[in-house]
């Protein structure tokens, strides 16, 4: 009743006497009813009546923090509409308490107070168009709508807003002048890490809004001059933000995507730059200090979160700039940095640990004997476990290591530095020998020792060899078994490899004396019976012996380079024999015994004397049997051996693939069985290797027509392949 009686004075035309009196009364009324509602929700503790808003509500941490919109209950827009029907009659001439502009102002601070932006901005923006610098509520106007345009991620706006607070202020105390820079700033300088952030996305994904934790895409349509274009000007963008506000929690994504950026288009001199810019901002010793213990003069306590994630951020900064220097080729400055993260205590143990190991094996790389013994007595102070104090020992260990040639002729200076190399690996194996600690070295020093007494004709080599295939059963006992397969977890490791070498080379040098063909092995003579039996002997015996040799090292190591050799020289002992036998001639071979061949002579006189027809009958058909049983038997041992070549060739063709490993052994393989493709036929190759698998693939072995002639190393043209000649005639006796 009062608020009707109070609006019909208000609206009278008869007198403005009361106009302004009555338009107030109108808003008292209001007001007192919006107060009203506060006290009944707080007497009857939220049940009726409604909170007094006082401040933004938001929600979520972080950088997941949003603001909250709420419905504005109805008597406070009662409220904003008698304000706005006072600012609307009342002119301003009449307004002697100025209500106006505080009518105004409270208008758009109510719904930015409920999350209610768009009609908060209708409202405030006049304000700040009018009154900025000139009344308290332009700046308290400016200052709700740059809030609103940061909490919206409206960068360009917020930008705006704080642009133009440089140029002219809204503020109209000193306390609103450092408040004001206070939210400008901030804001010009999130506007440079945004800026840059949608460069970088465009440049990465072709478009904004990409999580960047997605890798980039690998083609754009802008690919070439365009989109490296655009990773320039990320980087640029990225870098000026870091120049301008080092201390932002943005700064880390600056630093490292900058250098990404530039990394991109191959400026890693300026991606450098860009971590060191970032880590002489970001890593001051006096702001660490603070973070971690607190700062009194601000009365400000430890923040150890804040710490934490500074210090996480400044070590990939300093593992970034590491590997730059690394990918630039500056190894010096690469170790230095090592050296440097090593050295700053903020970071962990482990870590500093790390970067000291990085820094002896870069200092090996580049010959720095004085630099790699500082880094490593730095290392050792670190109170490393034993297996990180041995890897150290061995990185230093093959510096001499690499000061040897194994390439090069074993004289003068080469041969000084493969002793020299030598004595230095025998030093360390006997170290750790028996150090489980370093089980793992201790394995590579008893094979380097071995190779370069190899290399050097030293007959201890077999003695290093023996050591180190010692040293490797230590290694795979401590390695233990997997739960899962059961099998050794040192299978397949580089310490097998080295092994796996040294017992396939000891069988390897035994074969090319004892069995081998070509070391005068399987000339097989005498009487067709013997020579059967000599054959079976080699394939079914002596062959069997060294196959299973050779599986040792196939089953005990799992080496990939390795079992390829050996599986390829499982076919060689085959090889070997089935040329014995082919190559088997008379004289050498008697297709007759003693008994027979002078039965047959008989035969033959009285063919000659006497014309008798059975004595010739007899003779030709005995001969042409034995002949064609020779030749029929011969065919079938021939045939027996010439499968397991075949699969012993091919398996390690297909191993090696499926391995993707390349040795010597295996372009013998396919030589051989090249070699053999017109002698033994695609039918018989077909067959010989259809139980042959894939390792790879778990399939099927699928051999095609002439395929080994095609994959012989070198050949470009066709070449008829050298076939094995026909066994002669048997010349009767």
């Amino acid at each position: 009743m009062a608020q009707r009686t109070a609006r019909d004075v208000r609206d009278s035309n008869e007198d403005d006497k009361y106009l302004q009196p009555a338009a107030l009364m109108v808003v008292r009324i209001a007001q007192q009813l919006v107060m009203a509602n506060y006290k009944l929700h707080e007497d009857t503790q939220g049940v009726e009546g409604f909170p007094q808003v006082t401040a933004l509500e938001e929600q979520g941490e972080g950088d997941e923090k949003t603001y909250v919109k709420k419905e504005i209950p109805a008597q406070i827009t009662e409220m904003i509409a008698a304000f706005d029907e006072y600012i609307a009659r009342v002119p301003i001439d009449k307004d002697p308490y100025r209500n106006h502009d505080r009518f105004a102002y409270t208008a758009g601070e109510i719904p930015f107070l409920y999350g209610q932006f768009e009609e908060a901005k209708r409202r405030l923006n006049p304000i700040y168009q009018t009154s900025c610098g000139k009344t308290e509520y332009g700046y308290l106007a400016w200052e709700k709508l740059i809030t609103m345009a940061n909490k919206e991620n409206d960068f360009d706006r917020s930008r705006e807003l704080a642009q133009a607070s440089k140029k002219k202020s809204c503020a109209m105390s000193a306390d609103q002048e450092q408040e004001q820079m206070a939210i400008a700033d901030p804001s010009i300088q999130r506007g440079f890490y945004q800026e840059a952030s949608k460069a970088y996305e465009i440049a990465c994904y072709g478009k904004t809004g990409a999580p960047k934790d997605e890798p980039c895409a690998k083609t754009l349509p802008t690919d070439g001059p365009e989109r490296d274009k655009q990773w320039r000007k990320a980087a640029e963008l990225y870098e000026g933000a870091l120049r301008e506000a080092p201390e932002r929690k943005e700064a880390p994504e600056a630093a490292i995507l900058g250098a990404s950026s530039y990394k991109q288009i191959g400026e890693y001199d300026k991606a450098i730059s860009m971590y060191e810019l970032f880590i002489k901002a970001y890593g001051k010793e006096e702001t660490l200090q603070k973070l971690k213990n607190g700062d009194p003069e601000k009365n400000k306590g430890p923040d150890r979160k804040g710490y934490e994630e500074r210090v996480k951020f400044l070590k990939v900064a300093y593992d970034a700039l590491a590997e730059a220097y690394v990918l630039f080729f500056d190894y010096r400055r690469a170790a230095q940095t090592y050296d440097k993260i090593a050295d700053i205590g903020h970071f962990s143990a482990e870590d500093r640990r790390l970067a000291a190991r990085n820094a002896v094996f870069l200092y090996i790389n580049i010959g720095d004997r004085g630099k790699m013994a500082s880094s490593r007595k730095q290392f050792l102070s670190m109170n490393p476990p034993g297996e990180a104090k041995a890897e150290v020992d061995w990185l230093i260990a093959t510096a001499d290591l690499k000061e040897w040639d194994k390439r090069g002729p074993d004289r003068g200076n080469n041969k000084t530095a493969r002793m020299k190399a030598m004595n230095t690996m025998d030093a360390f194996y006997r170290r750790y020998q028996r150090n489980a600690d370093g089980y793992a070295y201790a394995v590579q020093a008893a094979f380097h020792a071995a190779t370069a007494r190899r290399l050097g004709k030293d007959p201890a080599y077999a003695k290093w060899c023996n050591n180190t295939v010692s040293a490797y059963d230590n290694f795979a006992s401590k390695e233990g078994t997997d739960p899962e397969t059961g099998k050794s977890k040192a299978l397949g490791s580089l310490q097998a490899s080295m092994a796996a070498e040294c017992e396939y080379r000891a069988i390897d040098a035994d074969l090319k004396k004892k069995f081998d063909y070509d070391a005068g092995h399987h000339r097989y003579k005498g009487v067709i019976v013997d020579v059967r039996k000599e054959f079976t002997e080699d394939v079914e015996v002596k062959a069997k012996g060294w196959y299973d040799k050779l599986q040792h090292v196939i089953d005990k190591y799992l080496s990939p380079p390795w079992a390829v050799a050996a599986r390829a020289r499982q076919g060689s002992l085959y090889d070997s024999c089935r040329t014995g036998l082919f190559h088997a001639r008379e004289p050498g071979l008697k297709l007759y015994t003693p008994k027979e061949d002078k039965m047959l002579k008989k035969l033959d006189k009285l063919c000659i004397d006497t014309g008798s027809e059975k004595a010739c009958n007899g003779y030709d058909d005995f001969t042409a049997k034995r002949r064609a049983l020779w030749r029929k038997t011969r065919d079938e041992d021939l045939a027996s051996a010439d499968r397991a070549m075949v699969a012993g060739y091919a398996e390690a063709v297909v191993w090696a693939k499926a391995w993707k490993v390349h040795v010597d052994a295996v372009d013998d393989a396919v030589s051989r069985l090249a070699f053999y493709t017109d002698i033994i036929g695609d039918a018989k190759l077909r067959d010989y290797t259809s139980n042959v698998q894939d390792i790879a693939t778990k399939q099927p072995f699928v051999y095609q027509d002439k395929m080994f002639l095609r994959m012989r190393r070198g050949m470009i043209t066709e070449e008829p392949p050298k076939v094995l000649t026909a066994p002669l005639p048997v010349v009767p006796q």
